[in-house]
């Protein structure tokens, strides 16, 4: 990518005293290669639960405008149906993933005993879904514009399984979750 640097010590508003020269892309000044080299570098990108532009930036690099060196200020308002999908649902996977960081931020403060009674052994305290002749199936529901998502969670050791999905928490921080969703059986 061409990055343009200005670079003033006289403050907002005023001319630059340098300008830093532009580098020329890796790929050179073929656009076929650049187009394919920008969106090879967005598919590698897969991000859930979290407001993004990927898909976005996906679009418009597969758009023929784009692809043609043709893009103007108006481009995304001339074809905003294409470049926005505005109403669009979400992937299950979103929602999956939404359903695992409540089970898991449950999971985290579920250890340290029945905060009422201040018994750590009460197994009202429990939140790994164990029950005393089965396991805890819950429906978590979510909201995805006026539509309405479920999402059961089943209990089981080792993991879980949504909407016959087996899933399994691999670490959790304060803002982050890894986790895998594999197939059913």
């Amino acid at each position: 990518m061409c990055v343009l640097m200005q670079v003033s010590n006289r403050g907002l508003g005023d001319t630059p005293l340098r300008s830093h020269a532009c580098q020329t892309d890796r790929v050179g000044r073929d656009p076929r290669k650049r187009h394919a080299t920008h969106a090879a570098g967005v598919a590698e990108f897969h991000i859930v639960g979290v407001g993004n532009n990927i898909a976005f930036l996906a679009r418009l690099i597969k758009h023929p405008a784009f692809q043609q060196g043709t893009v103007d200020t108006t481009l995304i308002e001339r074809d905003s149906e294409a470049l926005l999908l505005i109403g669009a649902p979400a992937a299950p996977d979103v929602f999956f993933a939404a359903a695992l960081w409540i089970v898991s931020i449950e999971q985290g403060g579920g250890s340290t005993g029945d905060k009422r009674s201040g018994d750590a052994h009460s197994p009202w305290s429990r939140a790994d879904g164990w029950r005393l002749n089965g396991t805890l199936t819950r429906t978590l529901e979510f909201r995805d514009g006026e539509r309405s998502v479920s999402v059961p969670v089943r209990y089981i050791p080792g993991g879980y399984r949504l909407d016959e999905l087996s899933a399994t928490i691999e670490a959790r921080s304060a803002d982050a979750l890894t986790f895998t969703v594999g197939a059913s059986g």
